[in-house]
């Protein structure tokens, strides 16, 4: 007899439902009656495209049964198909038209991944990187600054955090990983000095007011961008609103998606909260009511587009420096912002992206982002999946892909549940990664995928083969077990710093707020991070500067040995920190994202902690021929 559980499984497998799941822990968990409820609420209307409509992902050379037709590709040419993808096909997005159906989009990419050369790089969040230039926030002329440095290090790759577009709104999110948008940049990020015609306007008083919040002990991102916003707005009445030719071309190049953002930015200074907040007439982007709007207006709609062309010119001069900027992409994006907006048909509104339990994090978590629908986004043609990823590669060298496990399935968490409530949902992982791989073959970029957490073996396997780099972390595994194409580092945003590890703060901070953490599994760290320093593990609590240099020292010189193709510094150990950026779980107990480091980052890389960290990378990581900083040789 078929149960109402089982019925209900049955319609929502085909939609992406994984009904069950092994945990980090080993055991086998079921979603729940009331998840399942929710979630029937929620996909039960969802387009179901036909298979043989639903956009194939291959490469020159590779057979389907379904390629069968016409081909038309995007540089005109015309292939006939008898159920094989010619070895002369180009790579591109193709349609095909053939007895199973009519414009279907074929997705032709190289099968693997270009790969960067074995070396070194830095790690940084970028809004802690702050310089003596700085508005209270690292800017992207402190990031090309960065770049440049480690290029002179001899270091081959810079990652910073994310640098997506938030809210234009008084009261900046601080995290970077919930974005108002993933396809456009954080106006917090320009730097005010280098904005072109910035000499036409007085700014000193703004300027003044944003270098003194550089003294501030914590990000203060409220008061950073209304100084900003104030700069950008005098600049912009400056040039009658009227900045050049090089901006025309900017917004024809990116069309109506810069439109419909800016249109959204303005909007949002009209409107508080999310968009379904707002009158009726404005929350979808094609009404009468937002086209009206727009027009009115039209001068604020032009400002806020050329925001974004000021914030595209930084960011493109910082990735033209040496070294390879490596953008971080975030899983998700904030349902009540402008990627909510635009795309709020694709998306799972009742659920939020978190994952289970596990070593790390025992009650799992909750991560505030909004999930696509895997059927509405397959049936979308993965369009929102396609402007994410070119606008992620516009510049950058290459990209992160945080908790890249969501390619192929992610952990939803009913809005207002726990992630005890949490089921995954299955995605179309080899088309997205296929993808991937053409828009990171065109933009000439290699790709990391954050591997960790609750893993699959097939879908490892299967970026391995796609030449996709893993990412490891020495507090979690050995280095004589990394994999040789990984991006590698002591930890990551939301782990210990090496500091706090060894003297016990990380562990004693947690405990205060609250925080979940495994006290056992720190001391095994901790007396690791001793034995490599050569320290007393029994005496660590009391840990001082020297200490905490040595087990940094220590602890890169054997991560650089590793066979692993990147190495990567993270500015938080070279200036010998003891907090970490990020508690995941935490929002109101712990400054997240707010953290600056504890001096500019000019000074940080003139002391000895960080020159002696970034020699041992270059003696054990050879520099690229043309660096020839002699102060880096010793």
């Amino acid at each position: 007899m078929t149960t109402w559980r089982d019925q209900v499984i049955g319609e929502l497998a085909p939609l992406g439902l994984q009904a069950t799941f092994v945990d980090a822990f080993g055991n086998e968990r079921s979603v729940s009656d009331a998840t399942l409820a929710r979630l029937r609420d929620q996909l039960g209307d969802a387009p179901r495209p036909a298979p043989a409509t639903v956009p194939l992902v291959g490469w020159p050379d590779w057979g389907h049964s379904e390629l069968v037709g016409e081909l038309v590709c995007e540089n005109g040419e015309v292939w006939q198909l008898d159920g094989w993808l010619p070895p002369e096909v180009p790579y591109g997005y193709h349609r095909l038209t053939g007895p199973l159906a009519a414009n279907r989009l074929i997705v032709v990419a190289p099968r693997t991944f270009g790969e960067p050369e074995r070396g070194f790089g830095i790690a940084a969040q970028l809004y802690a990187a702050r310089s003596h230039t700085s508005w209270g926030i690292g800017d992207f002329a402190d990031l090309a600054w960065l770049a440049r440095r480690t290029a002179a290090a001899g270091g081959r790759a810079v990652l910073v955090s994310p640098m997506h577009a938030a809210r234009p709104s008084r009261h900046q999110n601080p995290s970077p990983y919930a974005p108002a948008s993933r396809q456009f940049l954080n106006l917090l990020h320009i730097a005010v000095a280098e904005i072109p015609d910035a000499g036409l306007a007085d700014l000193s008083d703004l300027a003044d007011e944003g270098e003194a919040l550089n003294e501030c002990d914590r990000i203060n991102r409220d008061a950073a961008f209304a100084l900003k916003i104030a700069a950008l707005e005098r600049i912009w009445a400056a040039v009658g609103g009227e900045p050049g030719p090089e901006f025309e071309a900017f917004v024809a190049e990116q069309g109506a998606a810069l439109h419909r953002f800016a249109v959204w930015s303005a909007l949002s200074e009209h409107h508080e909260g999310a968009w379904w907040d707002w009158p009726e007439g404005y929350r979808r982007p094609d009404t009468a009511e937002v086209a009206r709007f727009a027009a009115a207006h039209a001068d604020r709609v032009r400002f806020w587009a050329w925001c974004q062309w000021v914030a595209d010119r930084q960011l493109a001069r910082a990735c033209a420096q040496g070294a390879d900027v490596v953008l971080d992409l975030a899983v998700g994006f904030d349902a009540g912002g402008a990627d909510g907006w635009v795309y709020q048909d694709l998306v799972a509104s009742g659920f939020e992206i978190g994952c289970p339990s596990d070593h790390g994090n025992p009650g799992g978590q909750r991560w505030g982002v909004a999930p696509f629908d895997p059927a509405r986004l397959a049936a979308a043609e993965y369009a929102p999946f396609v402007a994410m990823v070119r606008a992620g590669l516009r510049h950058a060298g290459a990209l992160r892909i945080d908790h890249v496990m969501g390619l192929w399935r992610l952990f939803w968490v009913p809005l207002g549940g726990g992630a005890d409530d949490g089921v995954y949902v299955r995605y179309h992982g080899d088309a997205l990664l296929g993808i991937l791989r053409l828009e990171a073959h065109r933009a000439g970029a290699w790709v990391v995928g954050e591997d960790m957490g609750t893993l699959e073996e097939r879908a490892l396997q299967v970026m391995a083969d796609a030449g996709t780099l893993s990412y490891r972390v020495s507090t979690r595994t050995h280095p004589d077990e990394f994999p040789e194409r990984a991006m590698v580092a002591c930890e990551t945003h939301d782990q210990p710093t090496i500091g706090g590890l060894l003297d016990g703060s990380d562990l004693r901070t947690c405990q205060l707020i609250g925080k979940r953490v495994d006290p056992d599994a720190q001391a095994v760290l901790r007396r690791r991070i001793a034995a490599v320093a050569g320290l007393d593990p029994d005496g660590l609590d009391g840990s001082g500067r020297l200490e905490v240099e040595q087990a940094v020292t220590a602890m890169y010189a054997e991560l650089s040995a590793s066979r692993s193709r990147l190495a990567m510094a993270t500015l938080d150990d070279l200036a010998g920190v003891r907090v970490r950026p990020n508690i995941p779980g935490t929002i109101d107990e712990h400054p997240n994202w707010r953290i600056p480091l504890p001096l500019p980052i000019h000074d940080l890389f003139e002391r000895v902690l960080a020159r002696r960290v970034l020699a041992t990378l270059a003696a054990d990581r050879p520099p690229r021929p043309e660096c020839d900083d002699e102060q880096w040789a010793a």
